[in-house]
């Protein structure tokens, strides 16, 4: 597993806040937790993600977000040896699947093209797994949304490809950005297609003492970038980064 470079002064048994910690790379997910007015840190567990045998797509992004959250606590429980549950894990992950094939990441040209041209014109399956955790509990759910695709030509699928887009999106495309253009019907929830279905997070979050849309939004601290060793960020309201100790309150 990698490193994370976090301030352990305040983590010790005066706190009240609890701290969220986003066990994702995903710049998707932070720009959609920023949403809810959340302060996060966040950082990347070093995880195999290869489909197990005979492995549900349901069964796949549920055991994975339960494999990151559960590294991340590891990590947090074993470096910093925290001697009450103040830290909040919340890990996802996300496939598109048809006809119960999971498309991951193109790599390359010719994949992305292929990609597309399988999800043109069809409805496929969007599905995330999402696990909170602390010391004490695991809970982990899933969220389904079915999108469909309008016709793609393979002239589209080699434009799109070349924005840079597909490159690090599951299925080859994001609806956040240009591949919201294929997009003709969504059923169900669309921040689930971004990566984080938001509602049922949030409901999740609260449960654990994480409360989404703070009264005062402005105090809020948003870490959109991973935390690294000597590298610490803060962003003020107005969305100017200044490097700065990262404290956990």
């Amino acid at each position: 597993m990698g490193q994370c470079q976090l301030n352990t002064e305040a983590l010790d048994e005066t706190m009240v806040d609890k701290q969220l910690i986003l066990a994702s790379s995903s710049s998707r997910r932070v720009m959609l937790l920023n949403q809810l007015g959340l302060k996060f840190v966040q950082y990347k567990p070093d995880l195999d993600e290869s489909r197990q045998h005979l492995e549900s797509p349901v069964d796949y992004v549920t055991r994975l977000s339960r494999a990151k959250a559960s590294a991340v606590a590891e990590y947090v429980a074993t470096e910093f040896n925290l001697r009450a549950p103040v830290a909040v894990i919340l890990a996802a992950d996300t496939a598109v699947v048809l006809d119960e094939k999971i498309l991951g990441k193109p790599r390359l040209k010719e994949q992305a093209t292929e990609m597309l041209q399988a999800l043109s014109g069809r409805e496929h399956l969007v599905i995330t797994g999402v696990t909170v955790q602390d010391r004490s509990r695991a809970d982990s759910f899933h969220v389904k949304t079915t999108v469909k695709f309008r016709a793609i030509s393979v002239a589209e699928s080699l434009r799109y490809w070349n924005t840079g887009e597909p490159q690090d999106k599951a299925g080859g495309y994001g609806i956040q950005g240009g591949g919201s253009m294929f997009v003709t019907a969504i059923n169900g929830s669309a921040t689930n297609v971004a990566g984080l279905p938001l509602r049922e997070t949030a409901k999740a979050l609260a449960t654990f003492g994480i409360a989404c849309l703070p009264p005062d939004m402005n105090s809020c601290t948003f870490l959109p970038e991973i935390v690294e060793p000597g590298d610490t960020h803060e962003q003020n309201g107005r969305g100017i980064y200044s490097a700065k100790p990262l404290r956990l309150s």
